[in-house]
């Protein structure tokens, strides 16, 4: 494994991400939340057909759920 594959993908991927959250005060300078955040691909990407090895793309969305804590100092 000595050498370096180059121009692997071909093409442009285009794609959107959103993301929206809502914070609820606790106390006077601490604060608690949660965050959707959610991402998509609206083109496929596959390898070239030259190249050593064969990969196409595996995740086309992705959507998180978390917790925010936010603390005023």
């Amino acid at each position: 494994m000595n050498s370096t594959q180059r121009d692997v993908y071909e093409g442009w991927n285009f794609g959107a991400q959103v993301g929206i959250g809502f914070l609820f005060k606790m106390f006077d300078r601490v604060s608690v939340g949660v965050k959707y955040n959610g991402q998509t691909d609206f083109s496929s990407f596959k390898t070239n057909n030259s190249v050593a090895f064969c990969d196409e793309q595996k995740i086309k969305y992705l959507n998180t759920i978390g917790l925010v804590f936010k603390v005023q100092l």
